[in-house]
């Protein structure tokens, strides 16, 4: 079983179109959780109630030691663009990015986040990215063709959504290309 850590990005992806119940079902019980992005996504549970969900079916958080958090930092500041004045942007990514790749217990797990930069991190460092649209291909493929219209539609309105956080749609061919169908 690969475990798949999920990033905040897509957690409010799902959220804002009312869909964390497709994320779930991707997720099985392969979901696990730094605790830099499961304190971002309770920040986010009064306004999408749905987070709750994730948040239990993610259980309990990994923490970092000392050490480790201050290796997670280098990485948030010097590859992911943190700052001091705003210390908790790309904490989350950072911290996962750190244990995936220190972490032998972690290695193959898959890094799920539609923020670019950890996204391309991650593969730099041979660690597997996913985005929104790769779970939502996947359901298509998993689901069969009476959800391809649906699922194109969820990434439009992700995008579409002032919170959304998905690359821009391009059309359901090119979607299907994507999923492999």
């Amino acid at each position: 079983m690969t475990a798949v850590f999920p990033d905040n990005s897509v957690a409010i992806d799902f959220a804002i179109v009312g869909k964390m119940d497709l994320l779930l079902e991707w997720i099985r019980d392969r979901g696990m959780v730094c605790e830099a992005v499961d304190l971002e996504m309770k920040d986010h549970v009064g306004e999408h109630q749905e987070m709750r969900d994730l948040i239990d079916a993610l259980g309990v958080p990994i923490k970092l030691s000392r050490t480790e958090s201050d290796a997670a930092e280098d990485i948030r500041r010097n590859r992911l663009g943190g700052t001091e004045e705003r210390p908790r942007d790309h904490l989350g990514e950072a911290h996962t990015l750190f244990v995936l790749r220190e972490r032998s217990a972690l290695r193959g797990a898959v890094w799920l986040s539609d923020d670019v930069d950890s996204c391309e991190l991650a593969e730099f460092w041979s660690i597997r990215a996913m985005t929104s649209v790769d779970v939502l291909c996947e359901l298509m493929v998993e689901r069969g063709h009476t959800f391809h219209q649906e699922a194109f539609q969820i990434w439009v309105d992700m995008y579409a959504h002032p919170k959304g956080g998905c690359t821009r749609p391009t059309n359901l061919a090119d979607m299907r290309r994507r999923a492999g169908l």
